[in-house]
């Protein structure tokens, strides 16, 4: 009203409304504002669109009273003086060529030139680029885009959404002027040939190709869209790549792998980026180059096998004098033409934790159950007793006074493995074992199993060790036979069967076992292939919570887990203890290295009774402590009910 506008009269104010909704600032219906009205802009400008009713009950108000017409007006004004452009579309912006990025050298000041599918009119330039160079095209007052010099043709142009509603309700989609505003850019780089690339702003590559030059991008972004290009820092430099084999390792950031010039190790700066295929490691938090080589790699000149870069549990084996590579083991018969020589030390599995007690601040992670790994001071960060753990409960320990108490990590524990996918399935090759007490009635059961080719003589290949007498444990009052196993467990190792083979099982004299049940067993379960992991074998409700599962009249190990247990046997030996029976020592052990555990509680149920072997289902029937009740369960395990004399001694008198 203190402008005059109200005070003009009915005409003068239809006139106006009528100029706004020409200009596409009326909609029809209720004034709502949606995402789709206000969209967002790469410079945070937004467009404001204002709907005013423009029905009859509107036209009436024409005849209202001024504050009506006020409000209108001063709607109207605020619609206007906020009108912005609609933003490039997506399929727009992925005009950009690959010189989208370039500064343009045209400008003395540095001027950033605008990109195919971004606003032009602040810029009034165009990055160079395409076969003719980009021209600044305005769509209208406020916004333009950068298209090939004469390709912008007046009107409508295909694809277009925006648009504004006009006084009869129509919607009238944007025009393009197509205003040339300010000058062509410069052809694209590539558009040349190599013999006439222009070397202010390009550069031949590889000595073919003309490409833009890398210094020109000032963004990372723009500089690794360029694949002939990398980032050295802050500045935007040739990729390793285009660089000539010869003089490759003079460039601070390139190095010479396999005679191909290629980005250096200490060059990458996160760990997802740094390579493994290019001998590359990540270690104390920096890509490093490995001293030792991968799978497939030649490593006559290195001598040893990266545990970083899966080449665990492997040695370098000599082919000839100008090549070598890690194997698991060297096979005579599959590698006929090789020397077979062993060039340096078995890469050990590195269990990934840290014990009681020791420095943590490299693994973050403790070992033991119950330790957690801890901040001391600024000298010391280590694994320290901070839970009491239980079958039944868990207990908090308060750290050592003095200690600051910051945890940067937990302990190990024991968890499930999922099956495996089709085609990443452990095989089902037994290596299985029998360790037996000399002059014991453990000899007999033996004979019965060898005489029947059976149990560990069913396997794919067998050992019998010679056992010594365990002691009864003080504290737990049962078997601690944990130190004789740990001596037949390294017979086995030196004897090294257990490597031709998927799985490795120790089976009891007294436990009546059939390896092609076993098998059957295995795939139904669908273990991962190369993984540490051991098999639960029991309902832990027939012995109590505390076996978790896992008894030791039959142990299942994967080939994997062994080779991690054989790595690190002295630290489970020295933190887990040995004074208690061998089944609970290798479950703990095996947790405390990262070994995961799949069940299957129908490898056996502990019953002496041999009617229990008519119960198909089992891999195994344990305790068969005599050869008639060894015998007799052998026999209704084949389907045999009326096989054998009396069992000696009878079943009511076994305790």
């Amino acid at each position: 009203e203190e402008a005059g506008t109200l005070r003009s009269g009915p005409d003068t104010m239809a006139n106006s409304i009528a100029q706004a909704d020409e200009a596409g600032f009326l909609a029809q219906g209720p004034a709502l504002l949606t995402d789709e009205d206000v969209p967002s802009r790469d410079s945070g400008a937004r467009e404001l669109q204002v709907g005013l009713l423009r029905d009859a009950a509107w036209r009436r108000s024409l005849h209202a009273p001024t504050w009506t017409l006020f409000g209108i007006a001063v709607g109207m004004a605020l619609a206007i003086s906020l009108r912005m452009q609609q933003p490039p579309s997506a399929a727009t912006l992925a005009m950009a060529t690959s010189e989208a990025e370039m500064v343009s050298k045209a400008h003395g000041d540095k001027t950033v030139c605008s990109s195919p599918g971004q606003n032009c009119l602040e810029s009034k330039c165009c990055t160079d680029g395409g076969d003719k160079g980009y021209q600044c095209y305005e769509k209208m007052n406020g916004y333009g885009e950068c298209f090939p010099e004469g390709s912008c043709k007046p009107g409508v142009h295909k694809g277009e959404k925006h648009g504004v509603w006009n006084a009869s309700g129509v919607f009238v989609l944007d025009s393009w002027s197509c205003k040339e505003v300010g000058k062509k850019s410069k052809r694209g780089c590539s558009s040349y040939s190599h013999e006439g690339c222009p070397t202010d702003r390009c550069e031949v590559v590889a000595g073919a190709k003309c490409m833009v030059k890398c210094g020109t991008m000032i963004s990372t972004d723009a500089c690794q869209d360029h694949a002939h290009c990398m980032m050295d820092g802050n500045t935007c430099k040739s990729a390793c790549w285009t660089i000539p084999a010869d003089t490759c390792e003079a460039v601070d950031r390139c190095m010479l792998h396999s005679g191909n010039c290629t980005t250096a190790c200490h060059a990458h700066a996160s760990e997802d980026r740094c390579p493994h295929k290019d001998a590359c490691m990540w270690q104390d938090g920096r890509c490093v180059k490995d001293p030792c080589s991968a799978p497939g790699e030649d490593c006559s000149k290195t001598h040893c096998c990266s545990a970083a870069r899966f080449a665990g549990g492997m040695a370098c084996f000599q082919k000839n004098s100008e090549y070598a590579t890690c194997l698991e083991t060297f096979d005579s018969d599959a590698h006929a033409d090789w020397t077979g020589k062993q060039l340096g030390n078995r890469t050990k599995f590195d269990k990934g934790c840290s014990w009681a007690g020791e420095d943590c601040s490299g693994t973050q992670l403790c070992c033991n159950e119950g330790f957690a790994c801890a901040v001391k001071d600024t000298h010391f960060t280590g694994c320290v007793h901070a839970m009491e753990v239980s079958v039944w409960y868990k207990k908090p320990i308060p750290l050592p006074a003095g200690w600051n108490g910051k945890r940067l990590g937990g302990w190990r524990a024991e968890y499930q493995m999922a099956p495996a996918l089709e085609g990443n399935q452990a095989g089902t090759s037994l290596y299985c074992f029998m360790a037996v007490l000399p002059n014991s009635p453990e000899i007999d059961l033996l004979n019965v199993a060898r005489e029947h080719k059976t149990s560990i003589f069913a396997c794919d290949e067998h050992s019998v060790f010679h056992s010594q007498k365990a002691e009864i444990s003080q504290e737990f009052g049962t078997l601690a036979n944990t130190a004789v196993f740990l001596k037949v467990f390294d017979d086995m190792k030196q004897e090294g069967k257990y490597m031709k083979h998927d799985w490795t099982i120790k089976v009891d004299a007294d436990c009546v076992f059939f390896p092609p049940r076993l098998r059957t067993h295995i795939q139904a379960l669908k273990p991962a292939r190369d993984t540490p992991l051991y098999l639960k074998n029991s309902d832990p409700s027939y012995l109590g919570a505390g076996t978790h599962g896992f008894l030791g009249a039959i142990e299942i190990f994967s080939k994997r887990a062994i080779q991690i247990y054989f790595d690190n046997s002295d630290g489970c030996a020295k933190f887990l203890g040995q004074n208690s029976g061998e089944d609970g020592f290798f479950k703990g052990c095996m947790d405390a290295l990262g070994a995961g555990f799949m069940t299957d509680s129908n490898i056996f149920v502990p019953n002496h009774d041999p009617a229990i072997c008519n119960q198909g289902q089992y891999v195994a029937y344990h305790p068969m402590k005599f050869p008639s009740h060894w015998q007799r369960c052998l026999d209704l395990a084949n389907g045999c009910t009326t096989c054998g004399g009396p069992l000696d001694p009878p079943v009511s008198t076994v305790r």
